[in-house]
């Protein structure tokens, strides 16, 4: 039976049919037919799991499948076994043998054997005590941690100042409804069959606040955790996308645009790190339809724009609108696509295309010459790396130039413009990136001023240098991004745990990036009591608003030990493709076995009552 029953009411008339779709009720409003879905899907459940839990234990009753039994002649091992009157009555001991089945076969006595005793605490020593956490290898947004107060920790511990915790909590948990993974299954089946079969909008179903979660909390779930198929598999339809089958192909676009995380950190549809994306402006063309067939090496068929026809004025195939928005949407982000791919993507004829492309398409504007607006405060120095307040906004977007009279966030933020931004190309606070390859100069050195900023090279902007081939070494500041980290091992140490190093590694070289949650400063000073606690913190300040926790998830760096006279490596929060990261890096030439010190500041050892971190970070001392 499910163990956690919120909001359930039974409704014995509601049950499903035998094929597990469920009828619409005949109701009148919006929070009936909620209500009723939702109660019938509790009863559903309710048998389906009473049928489950049956069947795992039916499974975990079954007997062990035998191999077939081979008859086979045994011996009895032949010992020299003394008699009861030769050895002692404390050394002699009696072995058994059972057959397949099971039964005795044979008994006798053993030989006399000597064992030595070997003592245990001598020889297995205790492994070094050390706090555990999710191994990552990026860093997960957390946010801040529940209001609800789960439980005091060390509540069993005199010492332990509880007032603090429940000074930075304004409930219990206790206080919240649970709802666990069986009201999780249910409600999200109940949201399939309100959206997919009742057709329902997901505002309707939220405002009728009858479900225990939302919609924003139920496709969270989906991308957290697998459910189990409880109904038929004709009526288990996926429940992501929510998207309605008489959208339009531009409303189908913008709903994954929406949706989708550009960053090029991160790449991926409903991202939890970048938690507030944009769509992505249209794309001007750069090639003039005259100038197209330049592109083409071979002619798709014999409908090829490239083939002179006298179709123009012929009636041609039959182009419904939602062809022709299909081509409008494609064209508006990729307007220099070519008439024989076009084709595919519309199953239309190449030369129709061609037509309707011509049409649409504005000629390409000619190459505008750069003037670069003046403004003051423009070099991207370690001020916009190290920005307390860059990595808490959105590239701007706005009308206008970038200047204080059009809220600009960089102005306000007193940064650069970034390739993400809104603004024009030509704008003057834009960042450039860095010249090294057409100076003849390594980036990765102080002759690099991406590598001066503190800012990894971007390869939409550094193209002289190769920062987008992977496969090129030329561009020796993409370590980050690239994820070119140096070997590592966790042994013991001095001080319990270390990280030692089990390659060469030269001065300045990426050894890892230290990597855990996202979290905010609220958090930081809720996470302070324990931590304090412990006399044990894994938070790195980030910028002004966010830090690093690598107390419950994070990486191998956690185990760097600090010294602060033989420290030979040093941390630096670097501007990686629109996000703040911390580098952990060489601060010398290092040689195999080697452990790890970083200088953990004055600021580390003082309380963290207050603050819950190492506000004297040891940042950017590459």
């Amino acid at each position: 039976m499910p163990t956690d029953t919120a909001g359930m009411t039974p409704v014995p008339d509601s049950q499903p049919d035998a094929g597990g779709s469920v009828p619409t009720p005949p109701v009148t409003t919006i929070a009936a037919l909620v209500r009723t879905v939702y109660e019938s899907l509790w009863d559903d459940y309710s048998a389906w799991h009473i049928q489950d839990s049956q069947n795992t234990l039916a499974n975990l009753a079954r007997p062990v499948p035998r191999a077939p039994k081979v008859e086979h002649a045994r011996a009895a091992p032949v010992l020299e076994t003394p008699s009861l009157d030769v050895l002692d009555e404390d050394d002699a001991f009696e072995i058994t043998d059972f057959d397949d089945e099971g039964a005795v076969a044979n008994t006798y006595l053993g030989p006399n054997i000597k064992i030595d005793s070997v003592g245990l605490l001598d020889a297995v020593k205790p492994y070094p005590q050390y706090d555990a956490c999710t191994s990552i290898s990026r860093n997960i947004m957390k946010g801040d941690d529940s209001e609800y107060l789960p439980f005091f920790p060390f509540s069993d511990d005199p010492d332990y100042e509880f007032e603090f915790d429940n000074g930075n909590h304004k409930y219990f948990a206790w206080q919240k409804p649970y709802v666990g993974p069986d009201t999780q299954a249910v409600v999200v089946e109940a949201y399939k069959v309100l959206l997919v079969e009742c057709g329902l909008s997901t505002e309707q179903i939220d405002k009728t606040r009858i479900l225990p979660l939302t919609s924003t909390e139920v496709y969270k779930l989906i991308a957290e955790r697998k459910f189990p198929s409880w109904r038929s598999m004709n009526t288990c339809r996926p429940l992501l996308p929510p998207r309605d089958n008489a959208m339009s192909p531009r409303e189908t676009l913008n709903y994954f645009l929406e949706r989708f995380c550009n960053n090029l950190n991160c790449v991926t549809s409903f991202c939890t790190t970048h938690l507030q994306t944009r769509i992505p402006a249209p794309v001007a063309p750069k090639i003039d339809p005259e100038n197209l067939g330049e592109a083409v090496s071979d002619p798709c068929g014999r409908n090829c724009f490239m083939y002179p026809t006298s179709s123009d004025a012929s009636i041609g195939t039959l182009w419904t609108p939602t062809d022709i928005e299909t081509l409008h949407v494609t064209l508006d982000y990729a307007p220099d696509t070519l008439p024989c791919d076009l084709a595919v993507i519309v199953r239309k004829p190449c030369h129709e295309v061609f037509r309707q492309r011509k049409a649409y398409v504005s000629p390409a504007p000619p190459p505008e010459r750069t003037v670069r607006t003046t403004s003051t405060n423009l070099t991207f120095d370690m001020r916009d790396a190290r920005n307390r307040k860059m990595a808490t906004r959105l590239p701007c977007q706005h009308a206008g130039p970038c200047d204080a009279r059009s809220g600009c966030a960089c102005v306000l933020t007193r940064a650069s413009c970034q390739t993400r931004c809104g603004c024009a190309k030509t704008c003057g606070r834009r960042w450039k990136g860095c010249t090294c390859a057409r100076s003849a100069r390594l980036c990765g050195t102080r002759h690099c001023s991406c590598f001066r900023a503190y800012v990894e090279c971007d390869p939409e902007l550094c193209i002289a240098c190769e920062a987008k081939d992977v496969n090129s070494n030329m561009c020796r500041n993409v370590s980050i991004q690239r994820g070119k980290t140096k070997r590592t091992e966790v042994r013991e140490s001095k001080w319990g745990l270390g990280l030692f190093i089990v390659e060469p590694c030269a001065k300045n070289e990426l050894i890892a990036e230290y990597v855990g949650e996202l979290i905010y400063n609220p958090t930081v000073r809720s996470r302070a009591g324990v931590s304090t606690h412990k006399a044990r913190s894994y938070i790195f300040d980030l910028n002004r608003r966010i830090a690093i926790d690598g107390a419950h998830a994070g990486n191998v760096t956690r185990y760097i030990n600090h010294d602060s006279e033989h420290a030979n490596c040093n941390t630096a929060v670097c501007w990686v493709n629109g996000d703040h990261r911390i580098a952990v890096c060489a601060a010398r030439k290092l040689v195999e076995g080697e452990e790890l010190f970083i200088d953990y500041g004055a600021g580390f050892f003082k309380s963290t009552s207050a603050a819950g971190s190492n506000t004297n970070n040891p940042l950017n001392q590459r």
